[in-house]
C-alpha cells in the first residue's frame, strides 16, 4: 500500500514499459504531500471521465475545492496528458508529452467547460471571466511508451517551480522509472507487511489459521503467500532459497 493504494507485483512489473493508474495516483499523492502543495489532485480515472464528453456525467458530483487542481488525462486509453486547472484565473494548462496542437487544446477546454456547466457543485465556475487554455514550453517524448513518465516528471517540476526540460534519451527514461518506483517504495504504508503482494489480501480464503509466507531477504518489506507463488517446489525448499522482491531487483 502507498497512499492507501494497493501496489501489487504485476503493477510494478508493468511499470517497466507503461505506467498503470495505481502508480500514477500513488506517486502524485506522495509528491503533493512531500512538496506541501495546495493543489487538489484528481485521480487519473476521475480526470479522464471529467474530460470525456461521453462519460463526464458519471463524475458530475466531483467538486473543485481548491484554487488549482492537477491530474492526468488518458486520451483514447493509450496516451497520458497532464492537465492543470487554475479556477481563480479561469485557466486550463495542458502538457502533452508529444506536443500540443490547437485542435486538442480547444477540445479539452470545451469538454472542461461542459463538465462545469453540467455539474451542480461546480456551476459557479462558469460565471465571470471566460476560460482560456494555454501550455508551457517542455521537453517531448521520443518514444511511444513514456508519456506517463513525462507527465509525472512535468508535475514534479511544476510543483518545485522548475523548468520542464528533461533529457529524453532511453537511459534517462529508464532512470525516471526507477526514481518513481523508488519513491513509491519509500512511501509504503506501515501495514504493507500484512498483505500479499500477489493477491493483495492478508489471509488466503479458507486458510486463515495457517498461512505460509515468503519475504524479501533484502528489504524485509515485501511479502507474498507461498501458495500465490504457484511453484512446484515445497514451502521448505522455497523458504531456504534467498528471495529478492521486484522492487529490490529493479
Amino acid at each position: 500500500m502507498c497512499e492507501n493504494i494497493k501496489i501489487l507485483t504485476k503493477t510494478i512489473l508493468f511499470t517497466k514499459d507503461l505506467v498503470p493508474d495505481e502508480i500514477i495516483d500513488a506517486y502524485m499523492y506522495s509528491l503533493l504531500r512531500d512538496t506541501r502543495s495546495e493543489y487538489q489532485y484528481i485521480p487519473c480515472c476521475v480526470m479522464s471521465l471529467m474530460l470525456s464528453s461521453k462519460h463526464q456525467c458519471k463524475v458530475a458530483d466531483v467538486e473543485v475545492t481548491a484554487e488549482s487542481i492537477i491530474g492526468l488525462f488518458n486520451m483514447g486509453r493509450r496516451h497520458w496528458i497532464l492537465v492543470i486547472i487554475s479556477a481563480s484565473v479561469r485557466r486550463m494548462t495542458v502538457l502533452n508529452p508529444l506536443g500540443e496542437v490547437d485542435e486538442l487544446l480547444t477540445s479539452l477546454l470545451s469538454t472542461w467547460k461542459s463538465f462545469l456547466a453540467n455539474s451542480p457543485t461546480n456551476f459557479s465556475l462558469t460565471l465571470g471571466p471566460n476560460w482560456e487554455v494555454v501550455t508551457i514550453p517542455h521537453s517531448k517524448q521520443l518514444d511511444s511508451t513514456s508519456c506517463g513518465i513525462f507527465c509525472l516528471k512535468f508535475a514534479e517540476k511544476l510543483l518545485k517551480q522548475e523548468e520542464l526540460l528533461l533529457p529524453s534519451k532511453p537511459n534517462n527514461i529508464f532512470q525516471y522509472r526507477l526514481d518513481i518506483l523508488e519513491s513509491i517504495a519509500k512511501n509504503q504504508d506501515s501495514t504493507i507487511k500484512e498483505l500479499c503482494r500477489c493477491c493483495g489480501c492478508k489471509m488466503l480464503l479458507g486458510k486463515e489459521k495457517r498461512v505460509q509466507w515468503i519475504g524479501c531477504d533484502q528489504c524485509g518489506d515485501f511479502w507474498i503467500h507461498y501458495q500465490c507463488m504457484k511453484t512446484n517446489d515445497s514451502y521448505k525448499t522455497v523458504s531456504e532459497i534467498r528471495y529478492v522482491c521486484v522492487f529490490c531487483q529493479i
